[in-house]
């Protein structure tokens, strides 16, 4: 019976330290994720200005 409990505590324990790094783990990922998704966000407006400068550079008239 004690053999028992002292299993159940153990395993308990050991889910316990689990969850509590896989919860660490996801928070990171999750800012990971996050930065990622500025990081793009700001390359595609970079890309898009650079787009609109190019444009802009192509329907201005030429000077002869």
């Amino acid at each position: 019976m004690i053999i028992t409990v002292v299993v159940s505590m153990i395993l308990m324990i050991l889910l316990a330290t689990f969850a509590a790094s896989s919860l660490c783990r996801a928070r990171e990922l999750w800012a990971f994720d996050a930065c990622r998704a500025d990081h793009l966000r700001r390359l595609l407006i970079d890309a898009l200005e650079t787009l609109d400068r190019y444009k802009e550079d192509d329907n201005e008239p030429k000077k002869r």
